[in-house]
Parts: C-alpha cells; sequence; structure tokens
C-alpha cells in the first residue's frame, strides 16, 4: 500500500465536496429576466385591432416608454442583451427605455417570433363597433379565448399585400410558417421555441435579459413561466409600458413572479384600461347591485366571480371578520392569489370602505340579517353565504334591510 494512501484520500475528499459545493452553488443560482410591453401605439389608441400591421407609439406610448426606462433606472437595472420583436412599437419602446438607462447601444436581437398574435381577418377593425355588430363575448373570444383563432385574413383583405409582402419577412418565417390568423395557443406555440432555444441559454450563462414584446406573446411566456391554466391566462391583462421582473432558480421556474416596476396605482389605471378596450361603447347596462352576508371562502368566491361577471358588489357584511382582515384575505387567499397578481387593486379607505380594483364597498358587522341597511348601500340581490341562514324565513330577515332578492 502506498504510504501517501491518507493524502491521496483528503485530497479526493476535497475534490468530493469541491464537486459538492459547485453543484450547491448552482442549484441556490437565482436570475433575473425584465420583460416589458410596448407603450400604447396609435392603433391601441383608436381601439383596433393591430396584431401584424406596423403601427408606430402614440404620444402616450412614448411618455410610458419613458416611464418605464426611468423605473429600469431607479431599480439600478442594466442589461447585457435585449430581445424585441420585428414591429416597431417593440423596438421603439425598448430604444427609449433604454434611452433612460444609458444603454441606447445594447445589443439587440429581433424575431418575429415574439410578434404580436396575428389577428387575421380583424386586423384595422375597431374593437367597440366590432363588439357592438357581433357582440362583447364573441369580440372576448376571438381576443382572449386560448385556441379558438379569428376569422383568416384573405387576400383581399386591405392589409394583406402591406404585411405579407413586407421586405423585413424576405427571410422568415417561412410560407408554411406565415400565419393568417392565430389563437394564442398558436401564438405560444411559435413564441416559445425562442424562449427555449436562445433567451433561456442566455439567461443560464449569466446574462441579464430584457425582453420588449407584445401582450399576447409575453403572456405565452407569462402562461410558460407560472404554469397558468389557460382560464387564468385569458383573465391576465399586461399593462403597456410597465417593467415587470420574474426571478428564476437554475431549472428556470419563478421564484418570485411578475414584479411590477413602478407605483401601485400607475399600475393599476394601466391594466383596467387594457382589460375595457373590448367593450362596446353603447348599449350599456346597469350593473347589478350586488350584497353579501358573510365573507368567509364562500362570500369570498361570491366577490370575486361578481366582478369578473361584471356586476357591482355595493356591500358586505360580516360580524367576525374585520376591514383588515377581509383585505388581508382577499389578497393571500390562495384561491384568490392570481386575480389580484392581475393588478386588482384590494385595499382600504378612510372611511372603512373595502376597495377591490375601481368599486367601492360598504362593510358592515351586523350580526341579525334584519338590522343590514342593504337598501342604505343600494344593494338588490343579496347572497347569502354564511351557511347559516338557510331556510326561507331565516333568509328573507334580509328583506327588512331593503333587499329585493336572497
Amino acid at each position: 500500500m502506498s504510504s501517501n494512501w491518507k493524502k491521496d484520500a483528503f485530497h479526493a475528499m476535497n475534490d468530493v465536496k469541491s464537486t459538492q459545493k459547485s453543484m450547491e452553488e448552482k442549484f441556490q443560482r437565482t436570475y433575473k429576466v425584465v420583460m416589458i410591453r410596448h407603450g400604447e401605439s396609435t392603433w391601441n389608441q383608436e381601439n383596433k385591432f393591430c396584431g401584424w400591421f406596423d403601427a408606430g407609439l402614440s404620444e402616450k406610448g412614448v411618455d410610458e416608454a419613458k416611464a418605464g426606462g426611468k423605473a429600469l433606472k431607479k431599480d439600478g437595472y442594466l442589461f447585457d442583451v435585449a430581445h424585441t420583436s420585428m414591429l416597431k412599437r417593440a423596438q421603439t419602446t425598448l430604444e427609449i427605455a433604454l434611452g433612460q438607462t444609458g444603454q441606447q447601444n445594447l445589443v439587440t436581437q429581433k424575431t418575429w417570433r415574439l410578434n404580436e398574435r396575428h389577428y387575421g381577418g380583424l386586423t384595422g377593425m375597431n374593437k367597440a363597433e366590432t363588439a357592438e355588430k357581433h357582440g362583447e363575448e364573441q369580440v372576448k373570444i376571438w381576443r382572449r379565448s386560448f385556441d379558438i383563432p379569428p376569422p383568416p385574413m384573405e387576400g383581399g383583405h386591405p392589409y394583406h399585400e402591406k404585411i405579407t409582402k413586407d421586405p423585413r419577412y424576405a427571410n422568415e418565417p417561412s410560407q408554411e410558417e406565415f400565419p393568417k390568423f392565430e389563437s394564442l395557443k398558436l401564438t405560444i406555440e411559435r413564441t416559445l421555441p425562442y424562449w427555449d432555444n436562445v433567451i433561456v441559454p442566455q439567461i443560464k450563462s449569466g446574462k441579464k435579459i430584457l425582453i420588449a414584446a407584445h401582450g399576447n406573446s409575453l403572456r405565452g411566456v407569462v402562461k410558460h413561466l407560472d404554469n397558468l391554466t389557460n382560464e387564468q391566462i385569458m383573465a391576465l391583462n399586461l399593462p403597456t409600458g410597465i417593467p415587470f421582473v420574474y426571478t428564476l432558480d437554475a431549472n428556470m421556474k419563478p421564484i418570485k413572479s411578475m414584479e411590477f416596476l413602478g407605483d401601485e396605482e400607475t399600475v393599476r389605471k394601466a391594466i383596467e384600461s387594457v382589460a375595457a378596450q373590448g367593450k362596446a361603447k353603447k348599449k350599456e347596462k346597469c350593473a347589478t347591485k350586488i350584497g353579501i352576508n358573510g365573507f368567509g371562502r364562500i362570500g369570498r368566491l361570491v366577490l370575486r366571480a361578481s366582478l369578473q361577471k361584471g356586476a357591482q358588489v355595493v356591500a358586505i357584511n360580516d360580524p367576525f371578520v374585520d376591514l383588515d382582515y377581509m383585505v388581508y384575505m382577499f389578497k393571500h387567499d390562495s384561491t384568490h392569489f392570481g386575480f389580484h397578481r392581475s393588478g386588482t387593486k384590494v385595499s382600504k379607505s378612510s372611511s372603512g370602505d373595502l376597495i377591490v380594483g375601481d368599486q367601492t364597498i360598504k362593510v358592515f358587522c351586523c350580526k341579525d340579517p334584519k338590522d343590514i341597511p342593504w337598501a342604505a348601500a343600494g344593494a338588490e340581490y343579496v347572497v347569502e353565504s354564511t351557511g347559516v341562514f338557510t331556510t326561507t324565513s331565516a333568509a328573507s330577515a334580509h328583506l327588512n334591510g331593503g333587499a329585493k332578492k336572497v
């Protein structure tokens, strides 16, 4: 036996420890990637389906891009590589934002795979007028359904030649890849290969990445990262011109998701503006005014469903849940966390009301249903969510407070 066996064993043990340490550091390593949806375009401003039409930024869009760049600078973000689409509204947003950080000459890769979803035959149509003609539900299906595409863009379409003959697409996509329309599913299918094959290797190599793209191409990346359902991604609205950050682990799984850079009020208003684009401007109906008795799990589900369906919740009664806890639970209950993360503000007012999005909700703490002042709050329908007043006679006590139906 060699007289140096102890020394050899010692070195071998150190090699193992070094390897283990290297592996631990690898798996403890985190990465950040920043994304920004382009600022408002001239066609966003005119409420038109834009897709692959090359609309420029509006004045507001330029201001949004500047504000996004200032937010990046404020938080000290600098980048090694940027990625953007072939469309100038995304490219200009990137240029303006980088100008604010002093990185005007940053290496930038441009690809059609980050283009906006192709809206096919809807391209150039006004969204509100389309909603009036075909109904808001149909427009919502065309805009936000996961796998139902809009009508195709045929040869006679006014923008067909302008898009298909654009010299920037001379090399790619191929004729077979060039879309006539896209659902979100199809958009993701052509966006994710670029994420997986180009962007992810750069992130893993340690490069700091900024992606400036579009609502739907970015929603595809978000769906992939956060493993969102089709329904969840349909409800997600990304504001224009506001950067957001993902912190990823070594497996490219989110440690922190979608942290917006900017003040909360600006983010909330921007998301609400995006959500309102496909709604008809005429023939607006008065929202049903609802009161909720009980703010446990059922009551919170009723509030969430009411808001998503366009109803107006005017009052909540619960003698056992105070206002601070209402705010906390609606924000952090796992059932509703995705709803809050979509940008909807949940807070309380100085006068003791619950604020969710743009709705101000009166809060009562009466134990007896007949004492709840539903009429004073304007509630027409009361949803009994406590699981206590379940008989007709018990639930009818709400009528004493002015409710029309329970």
